[in-house]
């Protein structure tokens, strides 16, 4: 993965990024700035963008919204890069406030277009970003991160550590997690092995009561049929004593039908009794109500009279209704059109307001741009004076580099000339054609030497003065292209700023012509409202029904009254109906107590009777008869409950005998599944074994060590010239040297031979533990199928000395040309020199923002 562009917007403390970072500007680069400017934020913006993580980010998404920007309620990262060949854009977004996410994935064209390729879903274009990766997040960051403090991680350890070290960075954790799933599906297995061993023991025990419970049924048989012979002769006995209970009972069913005879008729006596009283009293009440009978007449008359009258008023109210429906619907339009003009006008003064506030002070929006187009005009003339001030900066480099150049072959020339001047001062031989040299000619070269001597001196003090004024004045020069180029980054707000003030006051005429006309519309609103020029038809119309209500003649008052008093006659509807039935019903009542009386007399008698022909039978019953019958069948009863018990008892032994059987049969079936769970308790014992420490996670790091070790060795050689080779051991000598251990020891070859690694220190130490860690990250991104091109170190050089630092700058040189991209994180500000380029990150009120500095 090669990343291309990155745009960013509201993400941590970044706000909108005035253009994208381009990754394609440089190949290796610093990210420097103060802490807390936001030089991390742009890793977290590409893990976010690539997986949905981030720092304090969970797999399940919870921590998202603190990536949000304060204040801000979505963010939005649009991350383009290049996988084998091929370049993918992802553009993934967060609502906060409606808790959110959206997830969009595109491929590019030939022709610079992009193609959207995203899944039906969040989940489905996630998979298919990491299948173009090749990797998911933990790997990623193991592999394209490097991050503080994990230079020297492998190194610093004790041999057991960097096991565990080597074993966490290639994600064995997971056969830890199966060795655990393996060892609680043991312990299961086992604990189902102990439940079968106590059910086996349950049935054992049961099966050995077999022949018990064969000789108890026996018994059981024969008592039964013993039982049988006794039943049959107190059925006999029973037999007889039910025939002359038989002719008893039919004298008893015989005396209970006169007795129910002779309630009938006692009932039918009371009923007629009681109907005697009801006519007494009914006639006794129509004789009363016809005593009243010419009240009744003349109020029920008056009545029929005042029904007459009301039904002509109520024809009238009728009438009156209608017309006062239609007064309140005229009333309800003229209301209704009255709420259209006001809301009109509220609506016009609403809009006037508004408006009226958009006007700007033209006087002030005047200064302001005249002071832009100064600040324009003189952001212009810099523009102009950079170019000559780069040739200037441009022609002191040269200078600069030109001197230094010529001073040190002027100082070398001085030391060569010094060597020979110590050498001919010492001894007579020329130093040149090593020839004997007499006093005099000796001490003619050697004033030769020290005129020369002093010459280049001279020459390298003229030097060295150009040299001592240069670095100030280029300083100063790049001081003021500083100014020069803030001032060029302030030209576009300061155009937008200005077109907006001109179109401001553009805009100002508008809104005042615009509010002109609402307020002429306001006018004619209000004074058709003032003069009721609205609803004319309604208005109208209510006039004409208010005079015909008028003309009905209709008294509400007199209407209620007149339903009052026929209220208070309504009874007299009622008892003269009453009347009517009393004088019909007299006769028939008196005419029907005649006849209930002569009833009366013949039930008595009915009754005398049936009572005479019961003392008959209650004389043919004999009591003593009953008590021997209840007496044999509860004998016959407590036969039955012993045959009951017995036969139960025998039902008993048959189904124990049954289960026996069963679980003879269940036995044979649970030997079986004994033999298969101990046979799945040793497969899952070994698969315990397989996955733990010393199983495949053993196997998979002594795959990957020699892998880790060219690898490591093909970077080792490069910072060392090949002076410095190391080999990973696996297990070595137990002290009693009888046996191996396991172990992971470094050990280095030099020229002085093989030591262990911890005999290192300095540059040489720093380099084999750097070499290794890059070497698992590339070892880790090519076990998961993908290429490591990018690599990201946030290693924290404040940690380190000069020598340290000196050491890393020199390891990250070494290994640049093995990526396609390389980024380093650093917080000092001497350290940016040692890079061509520079992404200074600095904090603003507006976010955060990334300047490329060098090229």
């Amino acid at each position: 993965m090669i990343p291309i562009y990155l745009s960013l917007h509201n993400f941590l403390s970044y706000g909108d990024m005035a253009q994208p970072l381009d990754f394609t500007a440089f190949h290796v680069a610093c990210i420097s700035g103060n802490n807390g400017n936001g030089k991390s934020s742009l890793l977290d913006a590409m893990t976010w963008a690539l997986f949905g993580r981030g720092r304090g980010v969970k797999a399940n998404g919870a921590g998202m919204d603190d990536l949000v920007r304060e204040g801000a309620e979505n963010m939005e990262v649009e991350f383009t890069f290049e996988m084998e060949g091929h370049i993918f854009m992802i553009i993934r977004k967060r609502d906060k406030r409606r808790r959110q996410s959206s997830l969009d994935l595109f491929i590019g064209n030939q022709d610079h277009t992009f193609k959207n390729i995203t899944g039906e879903n969040i989940t489905d274009t996630q998979d298919k970003i990491e299948k173009i990766l090749k990797i998911d997040y933990n790997t990623f960051t193991q592999s394209v991160f490097l991050l503080q403090g994990q230079a020297d991680l492998f190194t610093q350890q004790t041999p057991r550590e960097r096991k565990q070290v080597l074993s966490d960075i290639l994600g064995l954790n997971i056969y830890d997690e199966y060795s655990k799933k393996a060892k609680d599906k043991r312990n299961e297995v086992l604990q189902d092995i102990e439940i079968l061993k106590k059910e086996m023991e349950q049935n054992q025990e049961m099966i050995v009561q077999k022949e018990g419970y064969q000789q108890a049924l026996q018994e059981k048989t024969s008592e039964l049929n013993k039982m049988e012979k006794t039943q049959l002769d107190i059925d006999i006995k029973l037999k007889k004593l039910y025939e002359k209970q038989g002719h008893q009972s039919r004298a008893r069913e015989e005396l209970e039908r006169l007795g129910q005879d002779i309630q009938k008729y006692r009932l039918k006596l009371s009923k007629t009794e009681s109907n005697l009283l009801i006519i007494n009293q009914a006639i006794k009440d129509e004789e009363e109500t016809l005593s009243s009978c010419e009240e009744i007449e003349q109020n029920y008359k008056q009545l029929r009279e005042l029904k007459e009258i009301e039904q002509e008023v109520s024809k009238k109210f009728f009438a009156y209704t209608q017309k006062q429906e239609r007064l309140n619907q005229l009333q309800q339009v003229i209301k209704e059109e009255e709420n259209v003009i006001k809301s009109q006008l509220s609506v016009l003064a609403a809009k006037i307001n508004e408006w009226e506030s958009q006007i700007i002070d033209e006087e002030k929006a005047g200064q302001q741009i005249v002071k832009l187009e100064r600040q324009l005009k003189k952001i212009g003339e810099d523009e102009k004076e950079k170019e000559r001030i780069e040739k200037q900066l441009q022609q002191l480099n040269v200078t600069y580099t030109n001197s230094a150049d010529q001073m040190k072959v002027f100082e070398k020339q001085r030391e060569e000339l010094r060597n020979k001047y110590r050498v001919l001062n010492t001894e007579d031989i020329c130093p040149l054609c090593r020839t004997s040299l007499n006093r005099q000619a000796r001490m003619s070269v050697l004033k030769q030497y020290e005129q020369e001597g002093k010459s280049i001196s001279e020459t390298i003090n003229k030097i060295q003065q150009v040299v001592t004024k240069l670095p100030p004045q280029m300083s100063e020069i790049s001081e003021k292209l500083k100014v020069i180029a803030d001032s060029a980054q302030k030209k576009s707000a300061y155009e937008v700023q200005l077109t907006k003030l001109k179109d401001q006051i553009v805009q100002n005429e508008k809104l005042k012509q615009k509010i002109f006309q609402l307020k002429e519309e306001q006018d004619e609103w209000q004074n058709k409202f003032q003069k009721r020029d609205f609803a004319r038809e309604a208005h109208q119309g209510l006039g004409q029904v208010q005079i015909d209500i008028k003309e009905f003649g209709y008294d509400p008052l007199k209407h209620r009254q007149l339903q009052q008093r026929i209220q208070m006659l309504l009874p007299y509807d009622e008892k003269q109906r009453q009347l009517e039935k009393a004088n019909l019903l007299l006769q028939s009542n008196q005419k029907q107590r005649v006849e209930l009386q002569e009833q009366e007399s013949e039930y008595k008698q009915v009754v005398l009777n049936i009572q005479n022909q019961m003392n008959v039978f209650k004389g043919l019953i004999d009591e003593k008869l009953d008590g021997e019958v209840r007496k044999v069948a509860a004998h016959d009863q407590e036969i039955k409950r012993h045959q009951q018990q017995l036969a139960e008892e025998k039902g008993l032994l048959l189904a124990n005998l049954k289960m026996i059987e069963v679980k003879e049969d269940e036995m044979k079936e649970k030997q079986v599944c004994f033999k298969r769970l101990n046979h799945r308790y040793e497969v899952l014992n070994q698969l315990v074994t397989a996955c733990g420490k010393n199983g495949i996670q053993a196997i998979i790091i002594e795959n990957a060590l020699p892998e880790l070790e060219i690898e490591a060795n093909r970077l080792l050689g490069e910072m060392t010239d090949g002076r410095l080779a190391l080999q990973l051991v696996t297990q070595r000598k137990a002290r009693s040297k009888e046996s191996m251990m396991e172990t992971l020891d470094i050990y280095i070859s030099d020229e002085m031979g093989t030591r262990n690694y911890e005999l290192y220190s300095g540059g040489e130490a720093f380099r084999i533990s750097f070499s290794l860690r890059v070497a698992l990250s590339k070892v880790l991104a090519r076990r998961a199928g993908a290429k490591l091109q990018t690599l990201v170190i946030d290693e924290g050089f404040g940690s380190q000395d000069v020598i340290g630092r000196d050491h890393l700058i020199e390891a990250i040189r070494t290994v640049q040309a093995h990526f396609a991209k390389v980024l380093v994180i650093t917080h000092i500000q001497e350290l940016k020199e040692a890079f061509d380029v520079q992404l200074v990150v600095e904090k603003y009120a507006s976010g955060s923002v990334v300047k490329m500095q060098g090229s």
